[in-house]
């Protein structure tokens, strides 16, 4: 059998006494990375047998695989983790650091009673132990077990792997995945290119002023651009919706990323485009309404061709990237340090949102930026989605969405050299959209609360349009209240 493991992970070893855990855990784990109570009982008063310090153990075992949570390091409990309460425990505690939880359970009753119990005389109840610390007789962990089994695929673990058989437990196989935002052996040179939204044109400028050359490709029909000194190009996300040459650009970006001449991460337009394709009922978001109608014009069979190719390349994009040692991140709205290098729907949010916690995106663009002022991180942290005029490094971040699509600039960092190179937009494709603070000025003169104001406008049936025909945002069917209030502000 096949363990796959993220390179992050909280893994619980599950099972009573006598099955094998920790000889499991000491053949495919390293010995750093394996916390376990006996081990702690010895780190506490030498003895790993004496179930007295079975208190002071527990609360060591907690604090190392939080201390090692935090640090992000892949990290093993060889316990057994029988009880309800102290898996859910473990689970918030990964929750809380990012980290995907796996289970590796041993169901292997005959096993445990064949290892005997080497226990089976002490009381069920220990003076000054208490009763959840105390080692339970081995017919009760094997009863726990039983209880637990049907039910540990919906207590919010990322993957369990079931031994039935000590042959399984034998013959498995770990195998350590790394995340997809890591890329630290990537060390550059690179490119990283801001927002292009559809404009091809001045990408292909873009590209042809920083050296790249257009040449034939095998892995997919056309041409891609290589750099003849081999720097690598990084898109920062939002390479659709909005322009004239939408799907002209996410062929270029593909054909770069097949040739390995290019990254990208996805950006909150790549997800809205996915999301209208996988859902069972698709009705368009009126910010991709631009991409539908250029695959529309497209033959039956190349759209179908099209669409499928599409969803597989946004499904491939991370969320965010660590290069070159984990001095650089890119991220289309940017990233926090406490959340690069990790994978969960908040770092998710975060990076595509610019605020994981923000009920509305648009109230203040100054809530997308609040990141910003607060970072501290060691690496350069390179963003786009929120148009500025200039690009500027702050706080060891910078932002380099300079608005192209809205009659701006597109604009490439180079790294290391932190040079900025641009060209113009040849005109503007789209209108930019207001401000909270115009938006509530403008169009909700009352003295309603601003939060109120903006969901009666969301609630309008016929919002407003821009010059292009593109409506204010509305809703997608398959996202949660929150997504939704989330995505309001991003389209």
């Amino acid at each position: 059998m096949l363990v796959g493991i993220p390179e992050n992970a909280l893994v619980l070893l599950i099972g009573p006494r006598g099955v094998g855990k920790s000889r499991f855990a000491a053949r495919h784990f390293d010995p750093g990375q394996v916390v376990s109570l006996p081990q702690m009982r010895k780190m506490v008063c030498d003895q790993p047998d004496l179930l007295e310090a079975t208190n002071d153990a527990a609360e060591l075992q907690a604090l190392l695989v939080e201390m090692r949570l935090a640090w992000g390091r892949f990290t093993v409990v060889d316990s057994t983790n029988l009880r309800f309460r102290n898996r859910q425990n473990l689970l918030t505690l990964a929750r809380k650091f990012h980290a995907p939880v796996v289970a590796i359970v041993f169901d292997l009753p005959e096993s445990a009673r064949a290892h005997g119990e080497r226990l089976s005389g002490l009381p069920s109840f220990l003076p000054g132990i208490p009763d959840n610390l105390t080692v339970e007789p081995l017919e009760e962990q094997l009863a726990s077990l039983k209880d637990a089994l049907p039910r540990l695929g919906q207590e919010g673990f990322h993957r369990v792997y079931l031994f039935s058989t000590p042959e399984e437990r034998d013959q498995a196989e770990i195998q350590i995945q790394k995340l997809p935002c890591n890329r630290k052996e990537h060390q550059g040179p690179f490119d990283l290119i801001g927002d292009v939204h559809g404009c091809c044109d001045e990408l292909e400028s873009l590209l042809g002023l920083l050296g790249y050359r257009r040449e034939a490709i095998a892995e997919c029909p056309g041409f891609t651009w290589r750099h003849p000194e081999g720097r690598i190009a990084v898109f920062v996300g939002d390479i659709l919706d909005r322009g004239p040459r939408i799907l002209d650009t996410y062929r270029l970006v593909r054909s770069m990323i097949l040739a390995r001449t290019a990254l990208a991460v996805q950006g909150n337009h790549e997800l809205k485009v996915y999301r209208h394709f996988k859902a069972a009922k698709p009705e368009p978001r009126p910010s991709i309404l631009q991409t539908l109608r250029e695959i529309e014009q497209e033959d039956p069979g190349t759209q179908r061709e099209t669409i499928r190719e599409l969803v597989e390349f946004i499904e491939g994009l991370p969320h965010h990237l660590v290069l070159d040692g984990g001095r650089l991140v890119a991220a289309h709205a940017g990233l926090r340090e406490d959340l690069q290098g990790r994978d969960s729907a908040l770092v998710r949010n975060q990076a595509l949102f610019g605020d994981a916690h923000a009920r509305f995106d648009e109230e203040s663009d100054a809530t997308r930026m609040e990141w910003v002022h607060q970072y501290r991180g060691r690496a350069l942290v390179v963003y786009g989605h929120t148009p500025v005029t200039e690009s500027a490094i702050l706080n060891r971040t910078i932002n380099i969405d300079t608005g192209c699509v809205f009659g701006g600039r597109l604009t490439a960092l180079r790294y290391p050299e932190m040079a900025t190179h641009f060209v113009e937009a040849q005109k503007a494709y789209a209108v930019q959209r207001r401000s909270a603070t115009e938006w509530h000025s403008q169009d909700r003169p009352n003295k309603k609360s601003p939060i109120l104001s903006r969901v009666e406008t969301n609630r309008n049936p016929e919002p407003p349009t821009d010059a292009n025909g593109q409506c204010v945002p509305g809703q997608s069917p398959d996202l949660t209240d929150s997504e939704r209030e989330t995505d309001r502000g991003n389209e």
